[in-house]
């Protein structure tokens, strides 16, 4: 079953062997001429397109005798139609033709450059197959008409790490693709739509975000490959934020009918943090004191003040805090 790519039992065909024969051409590839340095990979090299009378195949045959195929197009040109050549590698295979003639065998090349560059280049071969004149095909012209499949990457799916509430960022773990220099895209989404400008590894929760689920799609493409798209699984809906500083007021000025009290507080946080004020007499609320600043009247006289400031901000949980009350007015 191991020969069943060259064709059905009994079937014919001509080949120039993996072992040199005297007299005969010995096709074979090298990456000795690359500096070792020069790229970060070795060379893939990817059948692209025959034309000729019959199939064609190169293949190598193990130290155990193990089969192994490199391009077969009696099944058609596929993913499976290319490899990766090792750096400072010289080797050799066996070239098959199920019939005789003259053959156009394309191919491209590519690898990537150490400055992360990549680089690719196509090229074809005339092969002349037993009796068949190599000289009626220019090797310029010798294009094959196949059109090859893209090759498959190898994708994970992306998870999300961090907590899902206003105010946190979240980070996408993409996982591991091969082979390796795919670059990678990202796009967040909010209930399955596209949050815009959203575009990073990184993306930190907003107010417009608060109950919805969050996902992320990981977009991997790379020359000569299947662009390949994989989405996460949604986070929990996302919480109302937390104010990270929630200072208490405190009340500076003198205790005595027509003073004026003022409350101080310290900076709230996160950034933009709406603070309002609500003034207090014994425990009730003053009416229309709602200033940072209060002036003291006679229905505050032998009565202890306090004030209340606010926290507000969209998405987050509104924190309310109470300053310390006063000496009784006098």
């Amino acid at each position: 079953m191991q020969w069943a790519f060259l064709g059905t039992a009994g079937s014919s065909f001509h080949r120039v062997t993996q072992t040199q024969q005297p007299g005969l051409l010995w096709p074979g590839w090298s990456t000795e001429s690359i500096a070792e340095k020069a790229t970060t990979t070795g060379v893939a090299w990817r059948l692209t397109g025959v034309t000729g009378p019959g199939e064609f195949a190169l293949y190598q045959i193990g130290a155990f005798g193990d089969v192994d195929v490199l391009f077969n197009t009696r099944d058609g040109i596929t993913s499976a139609d290319g490899f990766e050549i090792p750096k400072v590698t010289h080797a050799h295979g066996t070239w098959a033709f199920s019939a005789e003639g003259n053959y156009c065998l394309s191919f491209e090349r590519s690898t990537t450059l150490a400055s992360g560059k990549g680089v690719k280049d196509s090229f074809g071969i005339a092969v002349a197959v037993g009796a068949a004149d190599v000289t009626r095909v220019d090797p310029r012209d010798c294009q094959g008409t196949d059109e090859p499949a893209p090759l498959a990457l190898t994708a994970a799916t992306p998870r999300i790490s961090g907590t899902a509430q206003v105010g946190r960022k979240l980070t996408a773990k993409p996982g591991s693709w091969k082979p390796a220099q795919v670059t990678l895209k990202y796009q967040w989404l909010r209930n399955g739509k596209k949050i815009a400008k959203a575009t990073k590894s990184g993306y930190t929760l907003t107010a417009t975000d608060k109950g919805a689920k969050i996902t992320v799609t990981v977009t991997g493409s790379k020359s000569g490959y299947t662009t390949v798209a994989k989405t996460s699984a949604k986070t929990a809906k996302v919480k109302a934020g937390r104010l990270t500083a929630t200072p208490t007021p405190r009340i500076s000025g003198t205790a005595k009918v027509g003073k004026k009290l003022t409350a101080k507080t310290a900076t709230w946080r996160p950034a933009k943090v709406k603070v309002t004020y609500q003034w207090y007499r014994n425990g009730k609320r003053i009416a229309k004191a709602t200033k940072p600043t209060y002036t003291l009247t006679r229905a505050d006289k032998g009565r202890k003040v306090t004030v209340k400031a606010k926290g507000a901000k969209p998405g987050y949980t509104t924190v309310t805090k109470t300053s310390k009350a006063t000496a009784k007015v006098r």
